[in-house]
């Protein structure tokens, strides 16, 4: 507790956006006027339409987890975040909101937009580290890119280990050892996370962990390995050019 205590210390919440409201009408905005349109022509009766836009709306919400992870697998983070902000405001139980903003402030993250995952990593108090491994991680990773101690992101993504969240936790853990220079230690937990990625299908956590596994292959002044890595990761991150130009 007192570890999460000092974490959260350091997250500032700050005003956001207003995402998830926009996406909650967004689709139905369009269908309405697609509707509206039909209806015009003569296609389509009032009832009709009325009846056809509230499928479509109920469709739409019903189908925003699959929207979601098929948007992330396929790099279209904002649209990803998006689609779990909307989960998150249709979303009562604290558990499960709790996940919703941990895995959205994971995306805000791979998009280098640390204030706004800021902001959903404060909506929740004490004890969401011990009750959800995915916020533990999302923290850890947030704490580092906040320059904070790596011993307490360290033990962060060891809780977040014990309570199963896997991948990601591992791919902390090799941020953590790049940060202490700890090169080979990197190496080893970022192909435990890229290995146990590829079998979640998380292609972007898998291009950054071959990100980070080609700063520790240049830290250790194997320079074909490092560009090789690296190589690999612009591919796998292509639609994220910033973290290809950090390097």
């Amino acid at each position: 507790m007192g570890a999460e205590k000092e974490a959260r210390n350091r997250v500032r919440p700050r005003k956001g956006g207003t995402m998830h409201r926009l996406r909650i009408f967004m689709m139905p905005l369009l269908a309405g006027n697609i509707l509206y349109a039909f209806m015009n022509a003569g296609l389509l009766s009032g009832k009709n339409a009325v009846a056809g836009f509230c499928l479509l709306w109920a469709v739409d919400i019903f189908t925003l987890p699959i929207q979601g992870k098929l948007a992330y697998r396929h790099g279209l983070l904002g649209w990803a975040a998006a689609c779990h902000a909307a989960r998150f405001m249709l979303t009562f139980g604290r558990a499960a909101r709790t996940r919703l903003a941990a895995e959205i402030a994971w995306i805000l993250q791979d998009l280098d937009r640390d204030a706004k995952a800021a902001l959903w990593l404060s909506l929740h108090g004490e004890g969401s580290v011990e009750r959800e491994p995915l916020y533990a991680a999302s923290l850890a990773r947030y704490l580092l890119r906040a320059q904070a101690k790596t011993a307490l992101a360290m033990d962060l993504a060891d809780t977040a280990l014990q309570g199963g969240n896997l991948a990601r936790a591992h791919y902390v853990r090799g941020l953590c050892y790049l940060e202490a220079q700890d090169d080979y230690s990197a190496i080893a937990s970022f192909e435990t996370a890229r290995q146990l990625a590829a079998q979640n299908r998380d292609f972007v956590l898998a291009g950054f962990c071959y990100l980070g596994m080609g700063k520790a292959w240049s830290g250790i002044g194997e320079r074909e390995y490092s560009r090789d890595h690296l190589l690999r990761a612009e591919i796998m991150l292509s639609f994220l050019p910033k973290a290809i130009r950090n390097v």
